[in-house]
């Protein structure tokens, strides 16, 4: 990212974006699960760079989310954290949320543990559950499935109340 910003062209965002993208599907095509990972690592990144291209990256973290190895769906999560927090005061666009909190939720029960804590701080993270308890009423109200907002906010108030943020996630 630093490079792009300071060569002299016009879309450093579009120049990284491209070569996220083109990185990670090459790491797919090829089964390469440290790239993947670190790819799936910077989709959040780009994220948190530019949140006006949450319809692009949103799908794709998801995909990363989906991911049959352990550290891509991690990689996706420390992606979305810095988004998270990176997004400011209202964190990311309510439809970006809709589409993440799912498969996060889904990797809570994960046999990976490492897998199920990354989840955990992800939620924290993602729903604002301490800092701001609208943005789950909000993501409830506005959940596709009302099923799906419940059980996630159910565990959310029983299952994270005593889960601390990593050091690498606290500000």
């Amino acid at each position: 990212l630093r490079y792009c910003q300071t060569v002299a062209c016009g879309e450093p965002f579009a120049i990284l974006k491209g070569a996220i993208l083109k990185m990670y599907e090459h790491s797919r095509a090829h089964d390469m699960g440290t790239l993947r990972a670190a790819c799936a690592a910077g989709l959040g990144e780009l994220l948190a760079c530019q949140l006006s291209e949450h319809t692009v990256l949103a799908p794709l973290l998801v995909t990363a989310l989906q991911d049959k190895l352990p550290d891509s769906r991690v990689g996706a999560m420390r992606g979305i954290r810095h988004a998270a927090r990176n997004a400011g005061a209202d964190g990311l666009p309510m439809p970006c949320i809709q589409q993440l909190v799912e498969p996060v939720y889904t990797c809570t029960t994960d046999s990976k543990e490492h897998v199920s804590l990354a989840a955990d701080q992800t939620l924290l993270r993602l729903l604002q559950v301490r800092e701001d308890p609208e943005k789950m009423k909000n993501f409830v109200r506005a959940c596709s499935s009302p099923s799906t907002g419940r059980a996630v906010a159910e565990y959310c108030r029983k299952s994270l109340a005593n889960v601390e943020l990593e050091e690498s996630d606290v500000e």
